[in-house]
């Protein structure tokens, strides 16, 4: 297993946690996270910053299209494990625990030693 970081994390864990990104946000079950589903998501986000949870139009197309690397209108689970792998999973496993989304879970991604 590869793993990213100074041996922190795994390829493999980022996928995980990406999932279980898409599963929290994808409200209407349709395997991506659209453009109307991204405010849930910047709520939870700012609440990580501790930053006002208004979220405005300007701000959300800017996370959108962050959010969608190949840039094909949707944020989809491969967009998400890309972003997953490159932040070192720090933004997105706080986000699968601090959801007000879903009830929170007991995701704790393992980390390699």
């Amino acid at each position: 297993s590869k793993t990213l970081y100074g041996g922190t994390v795994s390829i493999e864990t980022a996928k995980e946690i990406a999932k279980k990104v898409l599963n929290i946000y994808d409200l209407d079950r349709d395997g991506i996270i659209s453009f109307h589903e991204i405010p849930e998501m910047m709520r939870d986000v700012y609440k990580t910053i501790k930053r006002p949870i208004d979220v405005n139009q300007g701000e959300q197309e800017s996370m959108f299209s962050h959010l969608d690397r190949n840039k094909d209108g949707k944020i989809n689970l491969e967009d998400l494990e890309a972003l997953a792998i490159q932040l070192n999973l720090f933004l997105f496993s706080y986000l699968t625990e601090t959801s007000t989304t879903l009830p929170q879970g007991s995701f704790n991604p393992p980390i390699n030693g």
